[in-house]
């Protein structure tokens, strides 16, 4: 590194000395006073007086015009003292002459001079002078071991203060400036030391030392020194070390060395603050130097001073501003060593300051991507609006645009997501990007549920993109999806099909709607089409996250089909393929349902057993405990199905979220009751039939008698094994049934016994062996009666204040009375209820205080949005706003309920069971006047085949009554007329049909038709006459 000096530094001595010189001369002149030098005479042939006396009419005018005057002067004093001011003399002109554009021969020169000035003159007025020249030679022919070595001896031997601290400094800027700064470390301790009295020398040293272990690779060793650099000291403000603490920190960034970077950089000074400090200095310093003898050493050095400050100066303003390259590196470290903050907000005041620099674009983006990672909502947001609103800006604006849409969509901001897609294909309708803000947008209805929303919105995009890819790709990508999501099957198979058809492998959505598009087929009850393609997307995707699914499904086919040995291989690989625990719960599940369908429910029930013992708690363990217990059940050991499912419920009851439990509990109640009825029912029937002799032989041969008392309240409950024993099972009928002996003709009494008949007493006993076999199964069921087990849970719970458990156990018992069950928790303890609980608390409440139902069920919406009661709860919430509708009239209510249909029909599309709340949803719409609406819902209801018949007779209806609402008698005559020929079974629905095709006929004037109509209406009053319809017919037509 050069020096930043304006002079060779050679020369910055040479000019004091020059001065100092003129004492000599002076002694000089005094010798040869008088003496008059000879123009145009030879120099070897004057006298010496002479000689001299020419050298002194010359040396004003500078050395280098007296070299040939001292060159013969050196020669002439060879061996002599009077040697010694003309060989210093003649180094001093070399370097005049070096000083003003000289090559580097006149250095050479001068150190020949100096080196014999030190052999010849050691104790010279003027050797200190001449090894420090002699450093300044060696420095500016950049050989600076010489001149190291020169200025070392004079800071250690010198007698002169000024020659020592100079040629400390000058030795040190050699080190510096000669990329040796880790060999001058010593020597900077030694100043450092020495300077304690020295604040301005003290921040020198320590400026040296800072970069002495930097060069040296130890940046741990300067942390000491670095207090010493905040003073306003010129070693802090020197541009050359500002320079090395950026390409310091620079090498320690690359290095990662994150830390020790970021610390260099900030010991930095700014341009600004760099001029601010030598503007005051030069301004100092040509202050003093006013006042200073201009002979005197003094002002010597403060000129030497201010030059170099000038100098200083000039460089650093002639240089471009870099202190947004220095505020740059310090943000890249906070980035690149993960402090996010700081980097937030030095890539924003980076930014803010400098809004014309040719970078600023990327401040912006970076203290955006910042903010995102903070997760700073408000600020991301307004980065990414300042961003987009700068039309300038480009290279980033795509991925700005996406994550500011995934901001909107991340805050539930629909409204402002759709006004962003909205502007940005309006501004800068690059398809790529127009297709993932589809995703985006996509992605957000789904999550919230939307799917009808997700339709219409994508309805209108694939209008308003007219074929541009790749963004008509993606919305028809979700248009599938929605109608998928909707249950809407035949819409999205043909939409999935047409999409793989136009796209296929090309597409980014080729696996994903593969699979999408064998669920359609599925959800069609296309079982072969679905299974094939299932089998068909497992082939061309057998790693895709979704393959374990896919096994689930065509384990499901392949059972439906009765294929249980390939049904039960598929879901054993789903285990393969997913870690997800609802489709590893439903594949083991289904697994064991195979398993038993086979004939091996031990097998079935080792399976559930080693779901338990993998997942645990994890698992769905309420579930596959509830699937051993009815799998031990059904093989008629119900003391093992009921104590697993009692161990089962006391482990579990007190989990809240652990939904499952309630099923348990429900269906404990439930079965034990129905066990408990039909083998009390049955033991009760085997009575009658040992006691009661008439009644068992007119049971066992009366088959009108026996299937009245069967579908008696005696009979109904009866076990249907013992029931089938009874009237089916010939071989035991024929044990109990007596022999009827016929007459002799002779004697006209029985004939006698033979081995072959059946007497009363073998009857009985056969009869006596089932009545004792079916009263030990009421004795067995005893242990496990509800009561016996949710009893002291109860109480338990109670003691401990354990509400949950309280609250289950309390709807076990009330589930045993035939009576309305009473209340037993306020609406502010309800708030911690399983959802289970709430549903059986509101719907006591439903006929007395509906407003307390209705909050109950929200409460279930509002608590426990996962759980399957909230399909319950939304079925119920809208069955009452319909009632409380119907006695209001206001359309609010109507809404209300719509509101309820919607997100069933919506969200839970995949579970509604029935067309219940289609139909519900249309007769809301209509209410409310929106009958194309309510058309398009009902006509969602033909279109799922799950629904065929009352389902199907039911909206056929609806929309005939929709269609007549908006005048379209056509087509309400047609859905009319399809009903009565389709459905004729659905005798009430069908006798309306008839009403308002006759109504519409009339409306259409086919007179003929309504003839025809009525004689076609009469031949089935036996069916008809007891329908609410008939009466409205029989009044207008007159039957």
């Amino acid at each position: 590194m050069k020096s930043s000096s304006p002079f060779p530094t050679s020369v910055l001595y040479a000019r004091k000395v020059r001065r100092g010189a003129w004492g000599l001369l002076v002694m000089v002149h005094l010798l040869v006073a008088g003496v008059q030098g000879l123009s145009g005479q030879s120099l070897s042939d004057i006298s010496d007086a002479s000689l001299i006396g020419q050298l002194q009419r010359k040396l004003p005018n500078g050395l280098i015009g007296v070299r040939s005057e001292l060159v013969e002067l050196v020669q002439r004093t060879e061996g002599q003292p009077d040697q010694e001011p003309y060989l210093f003399l003649l180094g001093l002109s070399y370097q005049d002459e070096f000083a003003e554009g000289g090559n580097s021969t006149l250095l050479e020169n001068a150190a020949e001079q100096y080196k014999a000035y030190i052999e010849k003159f050691p104790g010279g007025q003027r050797y200190d002078f001449v090894r420090f020249n002699l450093g300044g030679v060696y420095a500016d022919l950049e050989r600076p071991d010489e001149a190291i070595e020169q200025y070392d001896w004079l800071y250690r031997n010198s007698g002169s203060w000024t020659f020592r601290n100079q040629a400390r400094d000058r030795m040190a800027s050699l080190y510096i400036s000669s990329d040796r700064a880790g060999e001058g470390v010593s020597l900077f301790q030694e100043i450092f030391a020495e300077s304690s009295m020295d604040p301005e020398l003290r921040s020198q040293a320590a400026a040296w030392l800072l970069q002495g272990y930097l060069a040296l690779g130890q940046p741990e060793k300067i942390l000491p020194y670095l207090r010493y650099l905040t003073g306003r000291f010129e070693a802090v403000y020197d541009p050359a070390f500002n320079i090395t603490l950026l390409k310091s920190g620079d090498e320690l960034f690359e290095k990662g060395e994150y830390d020790q970077a970021i610390l260099l950089y900030s010991f930095v000074k700014s341009r600004a603050e760099i001029v601010d400090f030598y503007e005051r200095r030069v301004s100092s310093l040509r202050a003093d130097i006013r006042f200073l003898d201009p002979e005197s050493e003094s002002y010597l050095v403060i000129d030497s001073e201010l030059k170099a400050a000038e100098a200083r100066l000039a460089a650093v303003e002639a240089i471009r501003e870099y202190d947004v390259d220095m505020r740059w590196r310090m943000a890249r470290v906070y980035k690149e060593t993960d402090r996010t903050w700081e980097s937030l907000w030095a890539f924003i005041h980076l930014y803010e300051d400098y809004p014309e620099h040719e970078q600023v674009e990327d401040f912006l983006y970076t203290a955006y991507g910042e903010a995102v990672a903070l997760g700073d909502d408000p600020m991301t947001e307004q980065l990414a609006k300042d961003y987009l609103a700068n039309e300038g800006y480009d290279r980033f604006r795509a991925q700005v645009v996406l994550g500011l849409a995934q901001f909107y969509s991340r805050s539930d901001r629909l409204e402002s997501l759709l006004a962003l897609v909205e502007e940005y294909m309006e501004d800068s309708p690059n398809q790529r990007t127009v297709a993932q803000l589809m995703n985006v947008v996509g992605s957000f209805y789904v999550r919230l549920g939307e799917y009808a929303s997700l339709r219409d919105y994508m309805d209108t995009m694939r209008s308003d993109l007219d074929g541009k890819e790749p963004s008509t790709q993606a919305v028809r990508y979700w248009l599938g999806l929605s109608d998928l999501l909707l249950a809407d099957y035949p819409r999205a198979s043909n939409t999935f099909r047409t999409f793989l058809e136009d796209y296929g492998e090309n597409s980014i959505f080729y696996e994903d709607a593969s699979y999408r598009y064998a669920i359609t087929l599925f959800g069609e009850q296309k079982r072969g089409e679905s299974e094939e393609q299932f089998a068909k997307f497992v082939r061309l995707f057998p790693n895709s996250s979704l393959r374990g699914e896919a096994e689930l499904y065509l384990g499901d086919l392949k059972r439906d089909r009765g294929a249980f040995a390939e049904a039960a291989e598929h879901y054993r690989l789903v285990a393969d393929h997913t870690e997800n625990i609802s489709f590893l719960s439903k594949a083991t599940f289904s697994l064991s349902e195979v398993l038993e369908a086979s004939g091996e429910p031990e097998q079935a029930v080792e399976v559930l057993q080693a779901y338990v013992d993998t997942y645990g708690e994890e698992g769905e363990i309420s579930d596959a405990y509830f699937r051993m217990g009815m799998i031990l059940g059904r093989m008629d050991r119900l003391g093992e199905r009921f104590e697993i499912h009692g161990n089962a419920i006391r482990s579990l009851i007190g989990d809240r979220n652990r939904y499952a439990v309630d099923r348990l509990i429900n269906v404990y109640v439930e079965d034990y009751q129905r066990y408990e009825r039909s083998f009390n029912d049955s033991v009760a029937l085997l009575d009658r039939m040992v006691e009661e002799d008439e009644f068992r032989r007119k049971f066992l041969t009366d088959r009108v008698y026996q299937y009245q008392y069967m579908q008696s309240a005696e009979g109904v409950y009866v076990d249907q094994s013992l029931a089938n024993l009874l009237v089916r099972d010939r071989a035991f009928r024929s044990k109990i049934i007596e022999t009827e002996r016929p007459l002799d003709p002779k004697t006209m009494a029985p004939r006698s016994p033979i081995d072959s008949d059946v007497t009363r007493e073998e009857a009985l006993v056969e009869l006596q062996v089932l009545r004792d076999e079916y009263a030990e199964r009421v004795s067995s069921l005893e242990p496990y009666s509800p009561a016996a087990l949710f009893e002291p849970i109860l109480m338990e719970a109670e003691a401990n204040g354990r509400l949950v458990p309280q609250m289950r156990a309390q709807m076990a018992l009330d589930k045993l009375s035939d009576e309305p069950a009473e209340l037993h928790f306020d609406l502010e303890t309800l708030e911690v209820a399983p959802p289970a609980v709430l549903l059986w608390e509101a719907q006591k409440y439903e006929d007395s205080d509906p407003q307390t139902a209705i909050t109950l069920y929200r409460n279930i919406l509002r608590f426990h949005p996962w759980s399957d009661s909230v399909y319950e709860a939304l079925l119920a919430l809208g069955d009452l706003s319909v009632q409380i509708a119907e006695e209001s009239g206001d359309p609010e209510d109507w809404a209300q309920a719509l509101t309820y249909y919607n997100t069933v029909t919506e969200r839970y599309a995949m579970k509604v069971r029935d067309a219940e709340p289609y139909l519900q949803k249309g007769m809301v719409l209509s209410q409310l006047g929106r009958d194309q609406d309510a058309i398009d819902t009902l006509g969602q209801v033909l279109r799922n085949p799950a629904w065929k018949g009352k389902d199907h007779a039911k909206a056929h209806l609806e929309l005939g009554m929709a269609y007549r609402r908006e005048n379209q008698l056509e087509e309400a005559h047609g859905f009319f007329e399809r009903l009565i020929v389709a459905y004729g079974g659905y005798a009430e629905i069908v006798s309306w049909a008839y009403y308002y095709d006759l109504l519409t006929l009339e409306e259409l004037g086919e007179e003929e038709s309504v003839q025809q109509l009525l004689e076609e209406y009469r031949t089935r009053l036996s069916v008809m006459a007891d329908t609410e319809a008939y009466q409205q017919i029989e009044e207008k037509y007159e039957l």
